[in-house]
């Protein structure tokens, strides 16, 4: 996680002194495709780097907690580390691609696309920020505890602040 940190302050510092930081706590649910999983809710945090109007860059991080359904009571912390990058669609809606590592044991790449409109947003002079809700397809070769694939569906809603 320190890399993905690392890599994302050297390109927010590189995009130059007009980017904006932001810091995103939320909450998510999180479906793997397997028929013998369900989900509690997980939580996420996000710091991003807003490169100009439409585009944003930074680091996610989620951690979700998975509980088989096949009697074996089986339960795995699922923990997602990803380079983030978001591009404004139309006002309030963005598209975006979390590029990085599912851990559950063992670690495999992971992608999510996802989805993001702005339920309820501000802005002040200096600060701005917005109610989100995110919808995103899980791709990941990651096996979870007690079987199957981390696949899956996530819908989230966070609270994102921008400096």
């Amino acid at each position: 996680m320190k890399k993905l940190l690392a890599i994302a302050v050297i390109l927010g510092v590189s995009a130059g002194a007009q980017a904006a930081v932001g810091f995103g706590f939320g909450t998510n649910f999180y479906k793997p495709n397997s028929s013998n999983y369900q989900v509690k809710t997980g939580r996420n945090f996000l710091v991003n780097w807003s490169l100009d109007n439409d585009l944003q860059l930074g680091v996610y991080e989620e951690e979700s907690t998975t509980f088989s359904t096949s009697g074996t009571g089986a339960a795995g912390t699922l923990s997602v580390n990803a380079i983030q990058v978001v591009k404004g669609v139309v006002k309030n809606v963005a598209v975006g691609m979390n590029i990085g590592q599912g851990v559950c044991g063992a670690s495999a790449p992971l992608l999510d696309v996802f989805g993001t409109v702005n339920i309820l947003s501000g802005q002040g002079e200096k600060l701005s920020g917005a109610l989100k809700a995110t919808v995103a397809a899980r791709f990941s070769e990651l096996t979870l505890v007690g079987g199957g694939r981390a696949d899956g569906l996530n819908l989230g809603l966070s609270v994102e602040a921008i400096f």
